[in-house]
């Protein structure tokens, strides 16, 4: 799936995105145990959760759109939530 269908399913402007994408990032450098977060894994994630909740709450879907593991894509969900 592209990035443009995740983005249509979700519902979001790019500029939306970055806004979530860059608090979830800054939440993430101040939070005990992560460190050195990277921008790019950051947003990553916001888009793996939002296209968890586009898709109805089904984690296989998100890791196969977005090529990461089910069991990553539960992670990376949970830890945005």
């Amino acid at each position: 799936m592209s990035s443009e269908n995740i983005q249509a399913s979700i519902r979001l402007s790019e500029a939306e995105l970055q806004q979530i994408s860059v608090e979830f990032h800054d939440w993430r450098i101040r939070h005990p145990g992560i460190g050195l977060a990277r921008f790019d894994a950051s947003y990553k994630r916001v888009i793996e959760f939002l296209s968890y909740l586009a898709r109805e709450g089904y984690f296989h879907q998100p890791g196969l759109s977005l090529g990461v593991a089910k069991c990553s894509a539960i992670f990376h969900c949970k830890e945005v939530a």
